[in-house]
């Protein structure tokens, strides 16, 4: 759903954020490492809860797809969404409305 032009950056920016929490988890399993008492593994076990619990969060904020509307038979709010997104592209969503009708029949996977 990103911009053409942004998804290079989005995708560096993604693996950043990925190496600085492993990062911080290192560190923060070091540090609590040292707890006496039987503690630290609690409290490393807690704080990992803390961004886990602001990506589901997050993630129940995330607009559906456009192909995955087109899929489910909304094809209006499909585009209404590509033109949110694209900036009113038309030929994108003739190619998604037209993708969808060319494998309508196609039978399903086991998979899904």
């Amino acid at each position: 759903m990103a911009p053409a032009k942004l998804r290079g950056m989005l995708n560096i920016g993604f693996q950043l954020m990925i190496t600085i929490g492993i990062l911080a988890a290192n560190l923060i399993n070091y540090a609590t490492a040292k707890i006496k008492g039987g503690w630290g593994w609690r409290i490393s076990l807690g704080l990992a809860a803390v961004p886990a619990a602001i990506i589901t969060l997050g993630s129940l904020l995330l607009p559906d797809t456009p192909n995955s509307l087109v899929e489910r038979g909304h094809g209006e709010k499909a585009r209404l969404m590509l033109r949110r997104i694209q900036g009113g592209v038309q030929m994108f969503i003739s190619q998604v409305l037209d993708h969808r009708h060319a494998t309508a029949n196609l039978p399903r996977s086991s998979f899904r």
